[in-house]
């Protein structure tokens, strides 16, 4: 016979990560984690990616993640157990909105955790090479525009926009110099040319 374990729902632990009266079932758990569903492998994979980061970007998701584990998650805690304290819990919007700020928080934390365990710091380009982590200035349609070529992880310490490598203007532009001209083209099919006017490394 499977026994139902809640030792967890009732730690202190569990009130801090948001999982507090919840009950699961040991031996469907281990069938589940044995036979994962299909649907999930590329969730799964996709997850596990490297995530390509400067240093800076890397060390300012690392003081986010100990925020969040620490002094922010202790907060959340100390809404829900004063919104707890004041009775019907049905009709408590602190409680509710306290609820699901402590569901967010634990999502992100999650979400730093695996970011952090695939990082790989990367070096940009020198300057007037575009690669992963330069700020790029381009001229298009007789504008200029600046950007940072990488994931949006590797701008999480700027304020600038970001181009995926994998986009098609990323990909037209990384791996040229300042001077370059080159053509990408756009979803309706029409070549668009760009001018790199200038590229330095992220910092």
């Amino acid at each position: 016979m499977t026994r139902l374990c809640s030792w967890w729902t009732s730690s202190p632990r569990a009130e801090r990560t948001g999982f507090q009266g919840h009950r699961w079932n040991a031996g469907a758990l281990a069938v589940q984690w044995r036979h994962k569903p299909r649907h999930m492998e590329g969730h799964m994979e996709q997850e596990e990616k490297v995530v390509l980061l400067t240093q800076e970007a890397y060390d300012k998701m690392k003081e986010e993640l100990a925020h969040r584990e620490g002094e922010y998650r202790d907060e959340i805690t100390e809404r829900i157990a004063a919104a707890r304290a004041e009775g019907d819990l049905s009709e408590n919007g602190g409680y509710q909105a306290a609820r699901e700020e402590q569901s967010k928080n634990e999502g992100r934390i999650n979400e730093l955790i695996v970011k952090l365990r695939n990082a790989k710091i990367i070096e940009a380009p020198k300057a007037g090479e575009v690669g992963n982590g330069s700020l790029v200035t381009i001229e298009l349609g007789g504008n200029e525009m600046q950007y940072v070529i990488g994931s949006r992880d590797i701008t999480v310490a700027t304020d600038y926009d970001v181009i995926s490598p994998e986009s098609p203007i990323g990909g037209a532009i990384i791996g040229h110099k300042v001077g370059d001209v080159v053509t990408y083209k756009a979803p309706n099919g029409r070549e668009i040319s760009v001018t790199i006017k200038e590229s330095e490394p992220l910092n």
